[in-house]
């Protein structure tokens, strides 16, 4: 009874040193999965990027969170905006991705989706943008949706 209750505990434990709020991830092993974020800075507008995979070759959905408004004059009518919108692809095909470039490809691939996300937030209800995003560099065969 003692040893369940031991385990009970360090899962416990184990799980919360992991969960930092910042969505990282644990594999099977108790160890943290890597989790890539990227931001890129544009006029009155700015987004992050998170690469939302787990471990393994499979598709990595790639979160990008943009907001544009003014936060310090508050008072005077202005408001913030934001739309977040998740695309998917598979970056494991490339062999510059498999290669130490993952943080690269990310930063390649936000520069192309956030101009037409960040032009969204100026339409009704700030869409996601629809079509197909490539970054023509790192991986030019990889499209994200």
């Amino acid at each position: 009874m003692k040893i369940v209750f031991f385990l009970v505990l360090l899962c416990i434990a184990t799980y919360c040193q992991a969960s930092d709020g910042q969505e990282e991830r644990v594999n099977w092993r108790g160890k943290r999965a890597t989790k890539i974020k990227v931001n890129l800075s544009l006029t009155n507008c700015k987004c992050n990027g998170y690469e939302r995979g787990t471990q393994g070759g499979g598709p990595r959905p790639f979160r990008v969170v943009c907001k544009k408004g003014n936060k310090t004059n508050k008072g005077n009518g202005s408001k913030k905006i934001t739309n977040d919108c998740t695309y998917t692809g598979n970056p494991h095909k490339c062999s510059d991705y498999n290669n130490k470039n993952q943080k690269k490809f990310y930063n390649e691939l936000i520069a192309v989706i956030a101009p037409k996300q960040c032009g969204n937030l100026n339409l009704a209800g700030a869409p996601c943008p629809t079509g197909t995003f490539n970054t023509k560099k790192t991986c030019k065969d990889i499209d994200y949706n």
